[in-house]
């Protein structure tokens, strides 16, 4: 008889990401004190792979990064981009994996949105932080619809986070979730979202006076 052992599948890792979202509000706290090395210690705390910021001063940047770095013993790389041209505030992405190549896009209402390629564990990440327009519902559904066609030219698996500045039954968070999971709906509908006894699980669960913070995953 003949002994031929069949060919195993070629094995591939599964690493477990932790994203951040996290609107830091210029690093001023509910105690209307600001602190960048306070923001910088929460950050630690998760100790996430991927952080998603708005609000953020250009200025205040190198505080942040380099606190975070004191703080968790890693060096942290970064990409920030201003929300418009001419203003000093923006959205910022930190990860202490490898930057691959970075890009951004200016999208409607004086909005913008920072994309890094991101090395994890050798695979590629296209990984996306925003802060949508806080004046009309009109605004937004555009800048999702600029935002996942922009996205279209990044390599899945793509993961975006960011402001929204509307609750999950809005037009712009429908037009989201056509194209990408809502990763508080997945983990709610799983059992394992998680929030404090004043705030419980569920759909409309306040990430400030209601639910407008995301992370959405491509479907791929």
């Amino acid at each position: 008889h003949s002994n031929v052992q069949a060919e195993a599948p070629t094995p591939f890792a599964v690493v477990p990401l932790r994203v951040m979202s996290w609107n830091i509000q210029f690093g001023e706290g509910t105690d209307a004190v600001t602190n960048y090395d306070r923001t910088a210690s929460w950050i630690a705390s998760v100790n996430p792979d991927l952080v998603g910021l708005c609000e953020v001063p250009s200025g205040n940047v190198p505080v942040l990064v380099n606190s975070l770095t004191n703080r968790t013993g890693r060096t942290w790389f970064y990409h920030f981009v201003p929300k418009y041209n001419g203003t000093d505030e923006g959205n910022l992405i930190l990860t202490w994996h490898p930057i691959v190549s970075t890009s951004s896009r200016f999208l409607s209402a004086q909005r913008s949105v920072a994309e890094a390629t991101v090395n994890i564990g050798g695979r590629n990440v296209s990984f996306f932080a925003t802060h949508l327009d806080d004046a009309a519902s009109s605004n937004r559904v555009v800048e999702a619809g600029e935002l996942k066609s922009w996205a279209t030219g990044f390599a899945e698996p793509r993961i975006m986070t960011g402001d929204f500045n509307g609750s999950p039954d809005t037009a712009e968070a429908s037009s989201m979730s056509e194209s990408y999971y809502d990763s508080w709906n997945e983990a709610m509908n799983r059992g394992t979202a998680s929030s404090y006894p004043d705030n419980p699980v569920g759909t409309f669960t306040r990430t400030r006076r209601g639910r407008i913070d995301y992370v959405w995953y491509s479907r791929s």
